[in-house]
């Protein structure tokens, strides 16, 4: 046999093990092995595959003031029980946020042209972070750049993702917290 004949036969018993795994993998856990997203789907929350499901977020929908109850970089996310004892609050007021606690102000421009919806939040020095957000379930979900980065494209959790993921609940739904 001639050498491009082996890699042929390899590359096809690669392949059907792949999507032997893949039956393997969706009959154990029940989720699909490969999650081919159209944009109005939700994958789930622990996979690190493209989710772009929930609502739109109008600027006027982010009035108020939001608890944070789950943050998280490069799928490492901090325990709740600390956040719920940190009680870390946003407030947004017109095109105005603050994070409570903070002296600073940031102000917010909003594009609800496209979904998911993007955020800039520009500093006080006038740098812009990039986000994009979403509402699911009534909660309000961030996924933030570092400053001067580009903004993010997907909700996803995993290692890779260099992004930080927020997800609030607004203060008047959340369950009381010792202040």
């Amino acid at each position: 046999m001639n050498l491009e004949l082996v890699l042929a036969i390899v590359c096809v018993l690669l392949i059907l093990a792949f999507i032997a795994w893949g039956f393997i993998y969706t009959a154990l856990t029940g989720k699909p092995f490969i999650v081919v997203n159209s944009g109005t789907a939700k994958a789930d929350s622990s996979d690190s595959a493209l989710e772009i499901g929930g609502d739109a977020v109008p600027l006027e929908t982010l009035q108020g003031e939001w608890r944070v109850l789950e943050m998280g970089k490069r799928g490492r996310f901090a325990p709740v029980e600390e956040l719920a004892l940190a009680n870390m609050r946003m407030r947004v007021s017109a095109n105005r946020l603050t994070m409570l606690g903070s002296n600073e102000t940031d102000q917010l421009k909003v594009n609800t042209s496209v979904f998911p919806t993007e955020i800039d939040q520009i500093g006080t020095d006038g740098e812009t972070t990039r986000c994009i957000a979403r509402l699911i379930d009534g909660q309000l979900e961030l996924c933030q750049a570092d400053p001067g980065k580009p903004r993010p494209v997907d909700f996803s959790r995993g290692c890779s993702n260099k992004n930080t993921i927020v997800r609030f609940v607004r203060v008047q739904d959340a369950a009381p917290t010792s202040e």
